[in-house]
């Protein structure tokens, strides 16, 4: 199999994530602290979500919400539809998730 490659949006620093939606691309810039969406469907790519203490690793669940690891916050966060966020999980036995 033969791939080949193209620049959907730009410019950006350190990514990670990245997770398909089934419409869109979702993906962090953990030094922005934002999460982006990229649109195929029109080649656009737009803030999905900001604030998200440099999350990565972008999982979604069967009911398609969207959780990031965020590293600064150390926790697991859910990003709401309605823009909200809400911590899952900071903590086990007394101790933070993640060490800064």
């Amino acid at each position: 199999m033969v791939w080949s490659f193209e620049r959907a949006a730009r410019p950006f620093g350190f990514t990670e994530g990245p997770i398909w939606t089934g419409e869109a691309l979702l993906f962090t810039g953990i030094r922005n602290s934002r999460i982006m969406r990229y649109s195929p469907r029109n080649g656009s790519c737009v803030e999905f979500a900001t604030g998200t203490n440099e999350a990565n690793g972008l999982p979604l669940d069967r009911q398609g919400r969207l959780y990031g690891s965020e590293g600064s916050g150390r926790c697991m966060a859910r990003y709401e539809t309605d823009g909200n966020r809400v911590t899952v999980a900071d903590c086990r036995e007394g101790k933070y998730l993640f060490l800064n």
